[in-house]
């Protein structure tokens, strides 16, 4: 179900680490219907530590929904 999927994702979005805030960044997997997938992670600092750098969609776009 997507939209639980989209609510654990919304669940899990936030953690603190140093005092600042880390986004997971996530990637909609395609052949897996929608499945979301672990990246890596993206800093309100703008730096990104990868695990696997690729994206079905903008982070801008993956975080915006992340945190609707």
């Amino acid at each position: 179900n997507i939209d639980r999927q989209w609510q654990r994702l919304k669940e899990e979005r936030i953690s603190i680490e140093d005092q600042d805030l880390v986004y997971k960044k996530y990637t909609i997997s395609r052949s897996t219907d929608f499945v979301l997938k672990e990246v890596g992670w993206f800093t309100l600092k703008g730096s990104f530590k990868s695990v696997e750098t690729y994206f079905l969609e903008p982070v801008e776009l993956i975080l915006r929904k992340a945190l609707i």
